[in-house]
């Protein structure tokens, strides 16, 4: 018998200030409003796709993994420690975000815009390894 997980969606859902930390959100599909406040923090959040702006929350030490951020506007988010291994953030607009301690594996940034974040090892501007 095969294990298969299904797939949630959450289409135009307020996440303002709400506390997913340490859930379980594998190939979560999130289509929202407003993710100002919102804790992901220690989530599993890997093989989730996320579209919009995405300001203002936390994903600190969550388990990014395959996540895809692919044409969103990242602003002030928390990436402390999160594992972005194969994560897409292609032409993305990344501002004040903080990556410090996150790890990355082949991670695409390609037509990524990142302006005042830290955190970011150097890279070539297209993938990013440490």
């Amino acid at each position: 018998m095969t294990n298969r997980r299904k797939e949630l969606l959450y289409y135009d859902y307020d996440f303002t200030y709400i506390d997913l930390y340490g859930e379980d959100l594998i190939a979560v599909i999130i289509r929202y409003r407003d993710l100002t406040g919102a804790n992901f923090g220690s989530a599993d959040i890997s093989q989730g796709v996320f579209r919009g702006d995405v300001e203002e929350c936390s994903f600190q030490n969550a388990d990014l993994n395959y996540a895809n951020f692919k044409g969103c506007k990242i602003h002030n988010v928390n990436f402390y420690g999160a594992d972005l291994a194969y994560a897409t953030f292609e032409n993305t607009k990344i501002t004040r975000c903080d990556f410090r301690g996150a790890r990355f594996n082949d991670t695409d940034f390609r037509g990524a815009i990142i302006e005042d974040c830290i955190g970011l090892p150097d890279f070539d501007g297209n993938r990013l390894f440490n």
